[in-house]
């Protein structure tokens, strides 16, 4: 993974054809704008994390929350 930093109205290019721009920046939240071409598909919201991905492997720490009061 490659982590990096921008300010507010900063650009990262990927491949010559997307690019990421910074819009804002506030409390946990960064909005981002994505130019790229119509093929290139984007998904804003995983409902689960892709096989292999970082985030699958994770392991809970601890249990969930019991909300049901048993």
């Amino acid at each position: 993974m490659l982590v990096v930093s921008r300010k507010k109205n900063e650009k990262i290019l990927i491949a010559d054809n997307i690019e990421i721009t910074i819009l804002e920046l506030g409390g946990k939240r960064v909005r981002i704008g994505i130019r790229a071409p119509k093929e290139v598909v984007i998904h804003t919201h995983l409902k689960e994390s892709p096989p292999g991905s970082i985030r699958s492997q994770l392991k809970l720490v601890r249990p969930p929350l019991d909300m049901t009061g048993t």
